[in-house]
């Protein structure tokens, strides 16, 4: 099997057979990357490389083997990634073992475990009330079927925006200033968190459009059995509390594509419902910026109004902060956030 060394932009693997060669990465662009082949001092280099020329491959390439292909680089680069953490305990060859079982469709996942002394969430002001955890090797797989899926997303203009942030971020598309700036003055501001509807969203529903749009069968039965897939505490007990269960795991990436995917219904919904409203949602959250005569005519009653006509009626969940001038300021990813007197937003970032 291969060894296999990062240095600089590049992958550059020292390999005696071509073909063989063992852990597959893929460069920090969300674009298909072209690949160099040359010569250095007798061993083979692959190296990934930015191009002025569109050379990647055809929807129909991807369809039919290009995702198992993506998801088994993306799996290498999250080993490479993590590996002196998470994953301290493999090497390259257990990796690339993982990775040709991905590619015949021969990898399947193993029933979740949940630690109790995990389940209370601390380290913010929002987040999972319960922790579950894949095995070692499903989590690798899993952090790479996340890193795939937003691509894929990406490419196939379902998202506008990355889920995922290769600088080291879950949330790359969260509030900022820039953003606070354009917006002026403010009757009352609208923080939407969605992290609760995880724990009611309709996974058949989900899977249906899923099916709509990645054609791979193998990938959508991994995403279904990630959905779906038994829990089990430390000694392998079959876990039937129905709020844990029904809780669908936090692993990177991947289950904010998920959330994000399923919430696109939602925002075609409320746009048609307020027509007009200043609206923008991120991953997990969404600000409502309530402003001038239209603003007016909500500013009573909105949050009831949200509630009644899309939480309830599209099987979403949420918290709704209303935030007024001169108001306390509440919590967001970004950090805090709050109306001043003067009705402009104020927001004070994450140290």
């Amino acid at each position: 099997m291969t060894n296999i060394f990062m240095a600089g932009k590049g992958f550059y693997i020292d390999s005696s057979q071509i073909r063989d060669i063992g852990i597959f990465t893929r460069a920090y662009s969300y674009n298909l990357d072209n690949i160099k082949y040359r010569e250095d001092n007798d061993n083979k280099i692959i190296s990934f490389y930015d191009s002025d020329t569109d050379t990647t491959d055809s929807d129909d390439d991807i369809y039919e083997w290009g995702l198992l292909r993506l998801l088994a680089e993306d799996i290498g680069h999250a080993y490479h990634e993590y590996r002196n953490s998470l994953f301290y305990c493999f090497n390259d060859d257990y990796v690339s073992e993982i990775q040709e079982r991905i590619i015949d469709g021969t990898y399947k996942l193993s029933p979740f475990q949940i630690r109790l002394p995990r389940c209370i969430h601390q380290g913010g002001p929002t987040g999972f009330s319960v922790d579950v955890t894949p095995y070692e090797d499903d989590l690798l797989v899993l952090i790479g079927l996340g890193r795939m899926l937003d691509s894929f997303f990406l490419r196939a203009g379902i998202f506008s925006e990355s889920v995922y942030d290769p600088m080291g971020s879950q949330y790359s598309n969260i509030l900022d200033d820039a953003l606070l700036c354009e917006r002026g003055k403010v009757l009352r501001l609208y923080r939407i968190d969605f992290i609760n509807s995880l724990e009611i969203m309709n996974r058949k529903k989900l899977m249906m459009k899923l099916s709509h749009l990645v054609k791979n069968k193998y990938v959508l039965d991994m995403i279904c059995d990630f959905l779906y897939m038994p829990l089990v505490d430390i000694y392998g007990k079959v876990i039937t509390n129905a709020f844990v269960r029904n809780n669908i795991p936090s692993v990177e990436c991947l289950t904010s594509v998920l959330l994000n995917f399923s919430l696109i219904e939602f925002d075609h919904e409320f746009q048609r419902d307020f027509p007009g409203v200043d609206y923008i949602r991120y991953s997990r959250e969404a600000f409502v910026f309530l402003t001038g005569s239209r603003g007016a005519k909500l500013f009573h009653n909105f949050d009831q109004e949200l509630q009644r006509r899309l939480f309830d009626r599209l099987c979403f969940a949420g918290e709704i902060l209303s935030l007024i001038p001169g108001g306390k300021p509440g919590y967001c990813f970004s950090g805090l956030v709050s109306v001043g007197r003067d009705s402009r937003i104020i927001l004070k970032k994450r140290s």
